[in-house]
């Protein structure tokens, strides 16, 4: 089965796929992954009023623990999660805060 190299067989790039780019070769652009910028309610957590409530990524990166650790504590209560719509799950700002004070 051969594989199709998008950058070859559209035209947009004249090096084979085995050569080194040369300085005629445009750059490729690498899509940038959403983990290198902290979410703005992470940088913007110490201002957020105890009602508000953020999404998975920000407990993730506020505690430095991995998607199934912040369900396993959920689930044990150490923090609670709310449910906010159907397919939308939300943790409490000020429940978060007293989790962090409770862990320091």
């Amino acid at each position: 089965m051969k594989v199709k190299n998008r950058a070859t067989d559209e035209g947009n790039c004249d090096a084979t796929p085995d050569a080194p780019p040369d300085a005629t070769s445009p750059p490729i652009d690498k899509p940038r992954s959403r983990q290198q910028h902290p979410p703005d309610a992470l940088i913007h957590f110490d201002h957020m009023p105890d009602s508000a409530y953020v999404r998975l990524r920000v407990v993730k990166e506020l505690f430095g623990i991995s998607s199934a650790t912040v369900w396993r504590w959920s689930k044990m209560g150490k923090i609670t999660a709310t449910r906010l719509s159907e397919n939308t799950t939300g943790w409490n700002v000020g429940g978060l805060r007293r989790a962090l004070k409770a862990a320091a």
